[in-house]
This record gives structure tokens, sequence and C-alpha cells, in this order.
């Protein structure tokens, strides 16, 4: 056998492969429907439940720069099981879409207490606790999402 039928050879042969890759049977519906129904018979999870499952990390950090807000308290208070329910329920709200793990400063959540006045109670986000167990009473409210500082203790005020 010559050069020329060694290539001849090698062509026919990746010739018939071709042939026979190309004319391949198709695969089986019935098995690819199969398939189907079973992957959406599954249950599977609405997106919304998804991104409740799914937690954000805390974003908020602490300028080095620009020094927190020094806010100018009228009092303090100490409040009872209606002010602490509300307080509370508050936080979790505003602190729901972030994972408790990373959340790495208080959060001072803000009610109305009488006709003029407001107060403020810090939570800690990632105990899920009051910080002490007095607030402080304000006349006005800071920015929205912004480092305020009372006393010693410095906290974001998380209210939108």
């Amino acid at each position: 056998m010559g050069r020329n039928d060694a290539r001849l050879a090698a062509r026919v042969i990746a010739l018939c492969r071709q042939r026979r890759q190309r004319y391949r049977r198709p695969p089986v519906w019935s098995a690819h429907f199969a398939a189907w129904r079973e992957a959406l018979s599954r249950p599977q999870e609405s997106a919304s439940e998804q991104l409740k499952s799914s937690k954000l990390k805390w974003p908020y950090r602490l300028s080095l720069v620009e020094p927190p807000f020094e806010l100018k308290i009228h009092g303090r208070f100490t409040p009872n099981g209606e002010h602490l329910k509300y307080f509370f329920g508050r936080a979790h709200q505003q602190l729901a879409p972030y994972d408790p793990a990373t959340i790495g400063a208080l959060a001072a959540t803000y009610a109305p207490i009488d006709d003029q006045e407001g107060a403020l109670i810090f939570f800690d986000g990632c105990k899920n606790t009051v910080r002490g167990n007095k607030g402080v009473l304000i006349q006005y409210l800071p920015l929205a999402r912004s480092w305020i500082q009372v006393g010693d203790v410095r906290a974001l005020f998380i209210e939108k």
C-alpha cells in the first residue's frame, strides 16, 4: 500500500465517521418529555421565597474621615412594654434585609412618644437586643442613614 492509498483510506474512514454522526437517530421524545415532567413536578421555591432566604451583607461602615453627628438630647426615658414592642418591630423591619452576623453597629430606631417629642432606642442587630434599658428623647430627626453619636454611643440612624 502506497502513501496515496493510506491517505485515501484515512479520508474514507473520516467521511464514514462524519456521516454516522450526522445520520444518528434523534433522542427518544418520550424520555425527553418524562424528564421535563419530572423537573416540573418538583416543588420549587418562588423567587420571593428565595429572596427572603438570602440576606444582604451589612454595607455601612463608620467613616474615619467624617465624624458622626453629635445629637443633643433633651432627656432620657425608660420604655414601657408598648414602646419596646414598637421599637423591636421597627428595628426588625429596618434590619430584615441584612444578615445579622454581618451587622457591625448599633441601629438607632425612632418612635414618637408625645405630641412634641420623639425618642431613640439603640438596637444591636447582631445580638437582637436593646442596648441599655433607657432611650433618649430628641426634638428633631437626624438625616436618614447617617451616623450619630449620643454621649459615648455611636449608632446608625437607619430610618428612611
